[in-house]
């Protein structure tokens, strides 16, 4: 990958980088989030770091409960959210989303303990370069990105559907792009058809999948509101990760990449602002305003592939938790 314009990185435009987030916020309404959170309550994965670490720092500023799922005991960041915000009510659970077994007991486990959920943020994500497999045998990124959103979401929606009012949100990525469902991945769990193995190109396939889920469940449960974002090439721990370190640091050196305060925005409008309710359940966000799933007709799926996908996704994750 010698730059940004690749298939890989589904060739994103200045309206990706910080440049377009500086145009874009001009027609912002400074108001639509300016909303006092008390009595709300709020769970946000990846809640640690980069955009999620972002989302749960302006949550908790303006009173609402956040419950930070972390991958580890981080238990320094949680103070200094508390210390920044002023803010005591936050709290830290530790889980591995990639353990789909764990994913359900915990989501189990919360809706008997807190009884409210007023918003889910799946912002968590994995980019691991080399195969690796999970306890349960799946191919990790996998695991994570798509099994965990399934499971921790429809295991939470019996609890969001008894708040009124309540939105599920899944931060994507500018890779989906260029990458079409592809069924077969879901007979090849720890992906072993695909070689040489990439882990970019099973990020994005997940990505792809999350927001199938997305808009068959905002069909499915007209109570909640649910929708997904593009962040924008974001300055995080994933990004430098998943770039190789010469374009990371060029792209630093130039000022190209968007703060995670900036990519955390449009997650934060989706999940307090009046306006986004508004606006049509299962949309596509990218800076506050509504952008189509799909850039190229050849990553468009059937109806009836996607069924297929939910059934195969429903099937699996019935195995996990009747386990």
């Amino acid at each position: 990958m010698k730059d940004f314009n690749n298939p890989e990185f589904g060739f994103p435009g200045d309206e990706c980088f910080r440049v377009g987030f500086a145009e874009a916020s001009k027609s912002f309404d400074p108001a639509a989030l300016d909303v006092d959170l008390t009595g709300k309550a709020y769970m946000v994965t990846g809640a640690n770091t980069g955009i999620g670490k972002s989302i749960t720092l302006e949550l908790a500023k303006r009173g609402g409960r956040v419950h930070m799922l972390t991958l580890n005991e981080d238990q320094a960041t949680r103070t200094e959210i508390v210390t920044s915000s002023g803010n005591e009510n936050v709290h830290l659970h530790v889980l591995d989303l990639s353990q789909p077994r764990r994913v359900h007991d915990f989501a189990r486990k919360f809706a008997e303990t807190w009884k409210t959920l007023d918003v889910l943020v799946n912002c968590a994500a994995c980019v691991l370069p080399e195969r690796r497999l999970t306890e349960d045998g799946y191919e990790t990124n996998y695991a994570m990105n798509t099994m965990g959103v399934y499971i921790l979401s429809t295991t939470l929606i019996p609890l969001l559907r008894t708040t009124p009012g309540s939105r599920v949100i899944i931060v994507s990525t500018q890779g989906m792009f260029t990458e079409k469902l592809r069924l077969e991945s879901l007979d090849d769990l720890r992906q072993e058809r695909l070689e040489p193995f990439d882990g970019h190109k099973v990020y994005a396939q997940s990505k792809r999948q999350q927001l199938i889920m997305l808009t068959t469940w905002a069909r499915t449960h007209p109570a909640i509101h649910f929708a997904a974002m593009h962040p924008g090439i974001v300055d995080t721990p994933l990004l430098q990760a998943y770039l190789p370190p010469h374009l990371y640091e060029q792209a630093k050196k130039k000022d190209r990449l968007r703060t995670p305060g900036e990519g955390a925005d449009t997650v934060l409008w989706l999940a307090i602002a009046e306006g986004a309710v508004q606006e049509a359940s299962g949309q596509f966000y990218l800076d506050r305003k509504s952008i189509p799933y799909h850039k190229y007709e050849l990553t468009r799926s059937t109806e009836a592939e996607e069924q297929q996908l939910m059934e195969k996704l429903e099937e699996l994750a019935a195995d996990i938790t009747s386990a």
